[in-house]
C-alpha cells in the first residue's frame, strides 16, 4: 500500500488540473489508482481533463483501465495479461489480440497499443494496424520498458509521425530501455538508426 491522499489533496489535484487542461496540452497517467482514490474520482478527473480540451494517455489496468476505456481517452497502453482480464477471457494468440484491440480502437480509444512482451507490441490507430518488433536485445532490466514505449509512441504523436514511425519510435524506447539501467532516451541520431532495424508489418482489421 502506499501513500493515501486526503480529501483536500484531491481538491486541490482537481482544480490544478481544471486550470492546466487546455487544448493541445497531453496528461500521461500511468500506475495504479493510489489507496483512498476511487474510479468515481478517477473518472471525473478524466472528464475535467477532456472539458477543458487536453488530449489524455492511460497507462493503468483493472478497473481504472475500464474507466479510461470508456472515458474515450486518447490512448491506452495495457498488454496482452490486462486486456484479457478486463475483456473477462483469454487472448491465446495474434488473431485474437489484434481483434480485441482493434474492437477498442473503432468504438471507443482512437490510440491503443498492446505490448505483447518479446513479441513486440500492436499499435491500432485511426490509420492503421500494425505489430512492431525490435531484433533481439541484450536485457538489462525490463522495467520501464512499457513506460518508454508509451513515450515514443507519443514523441510520434506530438511531432506528426505516421503511424508506422510511431509504432519504429516506440519500438526503438523500449528497446533503449531494456537495455540501459539509467533509462535515458536514445538521441535522435540512435533512434533514427534503430527506427530502419525494426520490424513491422500490417494486421487484420
Amino acid at each position: 500500500a502506499g501513500l493515501a491522499p486526503t480529501a483536500a489533496d484531491l481538491d486541490t489535484l482537481m482544480r490544478k488540473l481544471g486550470m492546466l487542461s487546455k487544448p493541445g496540452t497531453w496528461f500521461v497517467i500511468g500506475g495504479r489508482l493510489p489507496d483512498g482514490v476511487s474510479t468515481g474520482f478517477f473518472k471525473t478527473m478524466l472528464e475535467t481533463l477532456k472539458y477543458g480540451g487536453a488530449r489524455i494517455a492511460v497507462d493503468t489496468s483493472g478497473d481504472a483501465l475500464k474507466v479510461a476505456i470508456e472515458s474515450r481517452v486518447d490512448v491506452i497502453k495495457p498488454n496482452h495479461h490486462e486486456l484479457e482480464e478486463i475483456l473477462g477471457h483469454g487472448l491465446p494468440d495474434l488473431a485474437s489480440r489484434s481483434a480485441a484491440t482493434v474492437q477498442i480502437q473503432k468504438e471507443k480509444v482512437p490510440h491503443v497499443i498492446l505490448s505483447l512482451g518479446e513479441e513486440g507490441a500492436l499499435f491500432v490507430s485511426p490509420e492503421a494496424a500494425l505489430v512492431a518488433q525490435a531484433p533481439p536485445v541484450s536485457v538489462i532490466s525490463t522495467v520501464g520498458a512499457g513506460d518508454s514505449l508509451l513515450a515514443g509512441y507519443l514523441a510520434g504523436l506530438v511531432t506528426g509521425r505516421s503511424a508506422d514511425e510511431c509504432a519504429k519510435l516506440a519500438s526503438v524506447f523500449a528497446w533503449s530501455a531494456l537495455g540501459d539501467v539509467g533509462r535515458q532516451a536514445p538521441s535522435p541520431e540512435i533512434a533514427e538508426k534503430r527506427m530502419q532495424e525494426i520490424e513491422v508489418r500490417s494486421v487484420a482489421r
